[in-house]
């Protein structure tokens, strides 16, 4: 009998035993979850910083520096369309929805080269895009034609034009430009040059009132979306849409020698 009360107690003690080392297991268990919890619901003075941070944009990232949201648009299989490609990223960016290929099909006033009594003849580029941005061997145009395209755009009521107003700006130095509209949130359409290279006297032809007119080879058309100390941004249609920076002494001498030609597409509230 004693010896059955012996076994008896030594098996309540092992069985108080087990039970005491899993209470001491789960206790184990319980502070190291809280102790994890509490790390990560309250992250250090460091940590905080880095989640309320407000994360860089383009226009944040330097000291004097001013880059617009543009949509990059690229001209490939428009070999001669720069001037349509970025007056379509500029109405693009202020909310209208239209396409290049729209764009000069329906609005762009374009005219062709002719021969006429062994002359070659063709238009104005002030007046008309001469010859057809679909084709590689056509020159261009000025803003006067764009302005013409904006124009009819406006008067066939397409949707969204209703609250922009569009201003032939050229002659206006680029200080001015920056100041008054890149830093309003306005982009600029820049005729400047391809890849900023010296332009030349191109090809010549005869305009109908018979003059001789000789076309500026390297003219390219771009939109000035940002600025900093030493730099100008640049949506170029020939790089793909990409933004690029170029130096502005560099960029103010190519815009003056194509003839300081420059465009605006904005809000009608904004003008003041």
């Amino acid at each position: 009998m004693r010896k059955r009360k012996n076994t008896k107690q030594r098996r309540r003690i092992i069985l108080i035993l087990k039970f005491l080392c899993m209470m001491v297991i789960l206790m184990i268990l319980k502070i190291t979850f809280f102790s994890s919890s509490a790390i990560s619901e309250n992250p250090s003075s460091k940590d905080t910083a880095s989640l309320n941070e407000k994360p860089e944009t383009d226009s944040e990232n330097e000291k004097g520096s001013t880059t617009l949201p543009i949509k990059g648009l690229s001209q490939e299989g428009i070999p001669t369309g720069c001037e349509s490609v970025s007056t379509v990223a500029a109405l693009q960016y202020f909310g209208v929805n239209i396409t290049t290929d729209e764009f000069i099909e329906s609005f762009l006033p374009c005219k062709r080269f002719y021969w006429k009594n062994d002359m070659l003849y063709g238009p104005d580029p002030q007046e008309y895009f001469a010859g057809d941005p679909y084709q590689s061997q056509s020159l261009g145009c000025y803003p006067a034609v764009i302005l013409k395209a904006l124009t009819k755009m406006k008067r066939a009521e397409y949707p969204g034009m209703e609250g922009l107003s569009f201003h032939n700006v050229s002659g206006t130095d680029l200080e001015t430009l920056t100041a008054q509209y890149i830093d309003k949130r306005i982009p600029v359409i820049l005729w400047v040059t391809i890849d900023m290279k010296e332009s030349y006297p191109g090809m010549q032809y005869h305009l109908e009132d018979d003059s001789l007119y000789t076309w500026t080879a390297q003219e390219h058309c771009t939109v000035l979306c940002g600025y900093d100390e030493t730099s100008y941004y640049l949506m170029d249609p020939l790089k793909g849409g990409e933004i690029v920076s170029r130096p502005k002494e560099l960029v103010q001498k190519r815009y003056q020698e194509i003839g300081k030609y420059a465009l605006v597409i904005i809000p009608s509230d904004s003008l003041s």
